[in-house]
């Protein structure tokens, strides 16, 4: 019995569902000239607002004013005046020599490199074992990587320490 009920309902829906789109399509047959005035009034509407739309990608768009991180990113763009540049700082406090501990430069050398090919749209990753370095010379100025070859001894690292440090502005 619930079958036959079933599908008498869904025959008396589907006829009544027939039924509209009948007068529908009828209607709109008889009132062609208001139909198509009506579907050029609103793709002009459409278009007007179109036109004036925008996209807004900043941060501002993403997070409330009140949020504890946008007030966190709004403070680091204070302090370091964009977010196109990050700083990751490191300390090696269990080494004796701090990062110029050769152990530890191995490591900056893996995290330099993994930043630079596993992070996505990281255009460039400085650090201590790829900065340029300048020197001068009795002919001018000398440019080059600081650690073009990778020292082998703990004794060729701190001399490159001590040039580094004999720098202020590095």
């Amino acid at each position: 019995m619930s079958d036959k009920r079933s599908t008498w309902r869904s025959a008396n829906y589907f006829e009544a569902l027939n039924q509209f789109f009948e007068n529908v399509g009828g209607w709109s047959f008889d009132h062609r000239w208001l139909v198509l005035l009506i579907c050029f009034s609103i793709f002009g509407i459409s278009i007007f607002f179109t036109t004036r739309a925008h996209i807004d990608l900043t941060f501002q768009a993403f997070f409330d004013e009140s949020d504890p991180s946008f007030t966190s990113f709004l403070q680091y763009r204070k302090d370091f005046g964009s977010d196109e540049i990050a700083y990751i700082l490191y300390e090696a406090p269990d080494t004796e020599y701090g990062p110029f501990d050769l152990e530890a430069m191995r490591k900056i050398v893996s995290l330099t490199e993994a930043l630079e090919n596993e992070v996505p749209f990281v255009k460039e990753v400085t650090s201590l074992t790829n900065v340029e370095f300048s020197e001068s010379i009795p002919d001018g100025i000398d440019v080059y990587p600081l650690l073009e070859r990778f020292p082998e001894t703990q004794a060729e690292l701190l001399k490159i320490r001590d040039k580094v440090l004999a720098k202020p502005m590095l």
